[in-house]
């Protein structure tokens, strides 16, 4: 199974980032997708355009993670996430984690 972690730290950046994964989606099969924002990126958890994309991922299998220091940072709280976006403590820790796990590392 081909396994990539999407690593999205600009908000700018989620259109790009989102493209990338389905194409990914699209063009490999068994593939274990996870997308990690920190930073400013967190804010596009919020963001209903960027939502509208990331649930029929979501749908298809496609992990979400939102780093937890990056959201205090911001005063953005859980509740606030959609059902389908996890948190993580450390969004470079999880980077670093899924890439020990033999994961590619993807930033748009």
């Amino acid at each position: 199974m081909n396994k990539v972690v999407v690593h999205v730290d600009q908000l700018a950046n989620w259109s790009l980032a989102l493209g990338n994964v389905r194409n990914l989606v699209k063009g490999m099969e068994q593939l274990k997708v996870e997308v990690v924002a920190n930073a400013e990126a967190v804010k596009g958890f919020l963001d209903d355009t960027s939502l509208e994309d990331m649930r029929p991922l979501a749908e298809q299998g496609v992990q979400f993670v939102a780093c937890s220091t990056a959201m205090k940072s911001y005063d953005l709280s859980e509740e606030q996430l959609e059902d389908f976006i996890n948190t993580v403590p450390s969004g470079v820790v999880e980077l670093v984690e899924k890439q020990a796990e033999d994961y590619a590392y993807l930033k748009p």
